[in-house]
């Protein structure tokens, strides 16, 4: 008996890995939260590509400190809240302002975005 896992909507294929291993951080409201082991699958005729096969938990969360910043350098996609978010992680990922301005920056941002009311 065959068993599919993921496939492609557009071309009714079964999505196939692409790279094993890939390390993805989840974002949240004030930036990196969580980071992820993951595998990276396509779709052999259109190329789509997604993350899949997260693991039951994190490898580790944004309260970890330093072990959480030695992972944030290998992540390689940011996923998660918003456009916003995903931003400030990938300055923090490379080295670019500190977590406290970035977290600023996003409340500015949200207070454009609903009219000033948090």
């Amino acid at each position: 008996m065959l068993s599919y896992e993921t496939i492609c909507l557009e071309c009714s294929t079964e999505y196939v890995p692409l790279k094993n291993g890939v390390f993805v951080c989840e974002v949240a409201d004030f930036g990196p939260y969580k980071i992820w082991h993951t595998d990276m699958i396509y779709c052999p005729i259109c190329k789509h590509t997604i993350i899949s096969g997260f693991g039951a938990d994190a490898i580790v969360c944004h309260l970890a400190g330093t072990e959480f910043q030695e992972y944030l350098k290998e992540v390689s996609f940011f996923f998660g809240y918003n456009a916003q978010s995903r931003e400030v992680a990938r300055k923090l990922q490379e080295g670019v302002g500190e977590p406290s301005d970035m977290i600023v920056k996003i409340i500015f941002s949200m207070e454009n975005i609903i009219g000033g009311v948090i």
